[in-house]
């Protein structure tokens, strides 16, 4: 397998930072969940943070296959507050999104540098991005419905958070 270029070995990196900052931040937000009783939710962000460190570590690999080695950069500190669940939601789809974009750019890079192996890897990484857009559209607009001042109804969202949570993580939690 050719070593990657790089280019291609420089936006992997800071792709795998932002993967790892993803994680960091959803562990926060988990915890801010969990401080205001929706243990569903924080469920559903700590185990939304081991899947980001997933992918953080597909991208490492992937560069130890091709021939590079990964660098370790600062991951920034994590917001940690906000203001009700909605907020919380809100700012992971941004941060969803922001993800998504940066895929895209580095998915445009491959295709521009004819590095087919990693437009493949990298097309993995997009399916499941869409995935996650849509997941976390669909809770902000069930959140927007429910109310965030209406507590029957977030107690209902926060159990359907705690069984989404325990389905992708496979385990009970």
């Amino acid at each position: 397998m050719p070593k990657l270029s790089k280019v291609m070995a420089t936006a992997l990196n800071q792709q795998m930072t932002k993967e790892f900052t993803a994680s960091h931040l959803y562990r926060s937000m988990a915890s801010f969940c969990y401080a205001s009783d929706f243990i569903g939710a924080g469920d559903f962000f700590y185990t939304h943070a081991a899947e980001e460190q997933q992918h953080a570590q597909l991208l490492f690999r992937y560069m130890i296959d091709r021939g590079i080695q990964p660098l370790m950069d600062t991951i920034p500190a994590a917001e940690s507050e906000f203001s009700d669940l909605l907020d919380v939601f809100n700012k992971a789809l941004d941060h969803e999104v922001m993800i998504t974009e940066s895929i895209s750019e580095i998915l445009g890079l491959a295709h521009e540098l004819r590095d087919f192996q990693s437009v493949a890897h990298l097309n993995t990484l997009m399916e499941e991005q869409t995935e996650e857009e849509a997941l976390f559209n669909g809770i902000v607009s069930q959140i927007r419905r429910v109310g965030v001042d209406n507590g029957h109804g977030l107690f209902i969202m926060d159990q359907e958070l705690k069984a989404m949570s325990k389905a992708s993580a496979g385990i009970a939690i």
